[in-house]
This record gives structure tokens, C-alpha cells and sequence, in this order.
């Protein structure tokens, strides 16, 4: 496997783990869930960081965001949400600042080449610089052929005669793809391609079971008093797709496409069989309806 794509699914299992912990909390009858989700936090989380990827480093900034905000919604107290915003600061700033973890020395390179390309045109490092060429060629395509792009041969063809006339540098045959998922897809299958590949995206949002459902919260109405909200899965699958499409095209990977395909199935089928249950338990007792 890729490392990026490596890292960006281990970004997502972190957050999946993280997510069973606030559902958790180690309430009794469930410590042993609670310590195996919060081993397999840690144990994703590092191998999301070691994997060097910064994209995968981007997909665990933005999940960690995601359950922060999650959690100061679901806590009233002052104390209690200065530290929840200040855990994941200090964990991120320790990843930062920790000696032999290369997140210092990527993160400062990826921003030195990227200053130094749009203010003095020049050309620091070899992935910064490759992957904006790659970016402002795919841009260049899509305004050509909008509607039904290039295809996945005929782009290779653009983005050579791109560079043989100079509007573009690096070397645009040295990927198989352009390093964003968007972008490769308007650049090879235009707006068409565009629009499943949102569509593809919008499923893990779209609830066919209805408003009343047990998606909006983490209800306390089943017999053991714990009720995962599958959908915030559903949530953080579509984070970590979005985000680690901006720098990567997982669905040009087997990993990507299995992951998102069956996650998407599981978590929207226990959806589903959840909100069965919590209408069920809702008929037995109105004052559980939703």
C-alpha cells in the first residue's frame, strides 16, 4: 500500500476509535470496548504520524477538529471545554516539537516550497512543487474540456504538450495520477465525472429512513443505555475522503475504494437498524419518541 494511503486510513481508524470513546466513556459493562478503542486511538494515531504523509497528517488535524467540536457541543462547563480544546493543541504541538518525528521539518519544507513557488516562482524540493504543476495543468485541462474531460490517457497527452510549451514545469508523466481527487477527475472525466464523484460523496449524508432517527445524538433509550450515532462514522468517513482528496486520489487506490464501499455499508445498515430500534422502544414508550 502507498504510505499516503496508509496514513490516511490509519488518520481514519484513529477517529472512528476516538468517536466510540465519547460514545463509551467507559461506562460500566463496556471498559473493556472502551480500553480497546482507546488503544486502537493511540496505535492509529501514531501510525497516521510515523507514515510521513502530510496528507494523512492534514486528515487527522481535520478529524481530531471535527470530534473536538463534537465534544465542546455535548459539554456545558467551562473548565471541561478549555480542556477538551486544549488536549488535541498540546497533542498536536508535541507531534510538532517531539525530536526524530519529521512533522517539523515536512511541515516547515512544505511551506517554504509553496511560498517560494507563488512569490518567487521557484522550484524547493521535489513533491511541493510537482504536485501545483500538476494541479495548475489539471486546471488548465479541465477549462479546455469541461464537460467530459480527457480521460485517463488522453490527460497524460495534455499535460505533456503543457509542459513541452512551458506553461507548466516538473515532469507531468512521473505520477499516475494528479494528487487530488477532484481535480484528476474534472482534468480526465470533466464536470460529468464531477458530478458522480460528488454524488458518490453526498450518499454518506443522505438518510433514507427518514428525520426521526437516532443519527441526530447519542440517545439513551436502548436497554443498555448506549446507542453509537452511526452516522457521525458516516461523517468522519466523508472527512476523511474530502480532506485526503485534496492531496491524493484515494479512489484510485484498491484501499480507498474497499474502505469507503463497505464502511459506507456497514455504518448506513446499522443506521438503518437503529432507527428501527429506536422506533420500536419509541412505540413501547412515548416518552421516548423522538
Amino acid at each position: 500500500m502507498p504510505t499516503n494511503s496508509f496514513g490516511m486510513l490509519a488518520a481514519l481508524y484513529a477517529g472512528w476509535s476516538v468517536l466510540i470513546l465519547q460514545t463509551l466513556r467507559f461506562k460500566a459493562g463496556w471498559r473493556w470496548v472502551s480500553s480497546l478503542a482507546a488503544a486502537g486511538a493511540v496505535s492509529a494515531g501514531l501510525a497516521a504520524l510515523f507514515s510521513g504523509s502530510r496528507g494523512a497528517w492534514l486528515v487527522l488535524v481535520g478529524v481530531a477538529g471535527i470530534l473536538t467540536v463534537w465534544e465542546l457541543l455535548r459539554t456545558r462547563r467551562l473548565v471541561p471545554r478549555l480542556l477538551i480544546v486544549a488536549a488535541p493543541v498540546v497533542l498536536f504541538a508535541v507531534a510538532y516539537l517531539a525530536p526524530g518525528v519529521p512533522v517539523e521539518s515536512r511541515v516547515d519544507n512544505a511551506y517554504t516550497a509553496t511560498v517560494a513557488y507563488f512569490t518567487e516562482g521557484e522550484r524547493i524540493g521535489g513533491s511541493i512543487p510537482a504536485r501545483l504543476d500538476m494541479w495548475s495543468g489539471a486546471l488548465k485541462l479541465f477549462a479546455e474540456k469541461p464537460i467530459s474531460g480527457w480521460g485517463e490517457t488522453g490527460y497524460r497527452e495534455g499535460m505533456a504538450a503543457l509542459f513541452e510549451s512551458g506553461e507548466i514545469g516538473g515532469d507531468p508523466l512521473s505520477r499516475r495520477h494528479l494528487h487530488n481527487q477532484f481535480l484528476h477527475v474534472a482534468a480526465t472525466k470533466g464536470a460529468l465525472g464531477l458530478v458522480l464523484l460528488l454524488s458518490v460523496l453526498v450518499t454518506t449524508l443522505v438518510d433514507p429512513s427518514g428525520p426521526n432517527n437516532s443519527c441526530r445524538a447519542t440517545a439513551k433509550t436502548s436497554r443498555t443505555e448506549v446507542w453509537p450515532s452511526y452516522a457521525r462514522f458516516l461523517w468522519i468517513l466523508l472527512a476523511a475522503f474530502v480532506i485526503g482528496g485534496m492531496t491524493r486520489v484515494p479512489f484510485e487506490h484498491h484501499s480507498g475504494v474497499m474502505v469507503f464501499a463497505f464502511s459506507l455499508v456497514v455504518f448506513r445498515s446499522m443506521l438503518h437498524l437503529s432507527s428501527e430500534e429506536l422506533s420500536r422502544v419509541g412505540h413501547e414508550n412515548p416518552r421516548h419518541k423522538s
